[in-house]
C-alpha cells in the first residue's frame, strides 16, 4: 500500500479550492513528476493566477507557501515515494475495471463533447492548404491514425513525430491558409510550445487534443478538446483520442460530402485497378 502523498492530498482537497486554486491544482497534478523544473512566476503564468493565489493555494494545504511546498514534493520524490513504473504496472487495474472505467470515460467524453467545437475543426481542415500532423511519443499515435485517412478524403497532410531540427524543418513551409491539430499531453516538451508559437507567428490554425484545459490555453489553441481516461495505468491510452478523429472524419464526410465522396470513389478506384493488374 502507498503512503498518501502530496498529490493525493490535493486531489482530496480539490473541492474546497476557488477556481483559480483549482486551476492552480490542476497544473500541479498534472506535472507533479516535473514540478521541481518550475518556480512561482511559472505556475503562476500557466495556471493563469498569480503569485499570491499560488501562496494562499499552498497553505490552504498546510504550508507556509510555494517554496516549501516544493520542497516536500521534491523530498517526497528523491524518498521514493512516488510510484515507479514498476509500481505503476503492479497497480494497474484488471480488465472489468479497465472495461466499466471506459465506459464511463466515453458516456463523460460524449456529455462535454462541444460539437461546435467539432464543426470548427472540420472546417479548419476542408479549407486549410496544407494540414500539419504533429504529436511525440505516444501522442503521435492519433495524428498517425488522421493521416491513414485524411489523404484519401482529398486533404493535403504534413505528418510528423520528428523533433528538434527535423521538426523545424518539417513546419517551415507553414502558412497562415494552413492548420496545425497537435496531440500534446500535460508532459509537454520545448518542442510542443515551439509548434504552437510558430503556428500563431505565420498565423496558421492551432487544433490540440489534450488532457488539460490549462495545456489547451497555454498552447493558445484557436481550438482545444481534452480526451483525457481516468484509470491510472503504466501506459498511454489513445481511445478518447482516436474516438475524437472518428467523430472528425464523420462529420467531414457529413459535411462535405460531395467533396469526400469524389475523393474517395478516386481511392476506391485506384485501389481497383492496381488489385486487377497484379
Amino acid at each position: 500500500m502507498f503512503m498518501t502523498t502530496i498529490k493525493d492530498k490535493i486531489i482530496s482537497n480539490f473541492d474546497s479550492f476557488s477556481k483559480n486554486e483549482k486551476n492552480i491544482a490542476t497544473f500541479i497534478i498534472e506535472n507533479y513528476d516535473t514540478i521541481s523544473h518550475y518556480n512561482g512566476n511559472d505556475i503562476a503564468l500557466k495556471s493563469g493566477t498569480s503569485k499570491a493565489t499560488l501562496v494562499r493555494f499552498s497553505q490552504k494545504i498546510g504550508y507556509k507557501g510555494f517554496i516549501e511546498l516544493k520542497r516536500e514534493i521534491n523530498d517526497e520524490q528523491l524518498s521514493s515515494i512516488r510510484h515507479s513504473p514498476y509500481e505503476t504496472f503492479l497497480s494497474t487495474p484488471g480488465k472489468d475495471f479497465l472495461f466499466n472505467n471506459l465506459i464511463n470515460d466515453i458516456n463523460s467524453f460524449e456529455k462535454r463533447l462541444s460539437l461546435s467545437k467539432v464543426k470548427t475543426i472540420v472546417e479548419y481542415i476542408a479549407s486549410a492548404s496544407t494540414v500539419y500532423l504533429i504529436g511525440f511519443g505516444t501522442d503521435s499515435i492519433a495524428m498517425k491514425y488522421l493521416y491513414n485517412y485524411l489523404p484519401i478524403c482529398g486533404i493535403n497532410c504534413v505528418y510528423t513525430d520528428d523533433q528538434g531540427v527535423s521538426l523545424r524543418e518539417k513546419i517551415l513551409p507553414m502558412t497562415e491558409k494552413d492548420l496545425v491539430i497537435m496531440s500534446n499531453f500535460s508532459d509537454m516538451e520545448d518542442d510542443d510550445y515551439m509548434v504552437a508559437r510558430y503556428a500563431k507567428k505565420v498565423g496558421a490554425k492551432f487544433v490540440s487534443m489534450t488532457n488539460s484545459d490549462i495545456v489547451g490555453k497555454s498552447v493558445e489553441a484557436d481550438v482545444y478538446i481534452i480526451t483525457r481516461e481516468t484509470a491510472e495505468t503504466f501506459y498511454n491510452s489513445p481511445i478518447l483520442s482516436i474516438l475524437l478523429c472518428n467523430i472528425i472524419l464523420s462529420e467531414l464526410r457529413h459535411t462535405y460530402p460531395d467533396k469526400i465522396e469524389s475523393e474517395l470513389k478516386k481511392y476506391n478506384d485506384a485501389i481497383n485497378f492496381m488489385k486487377n493488374k497484379l
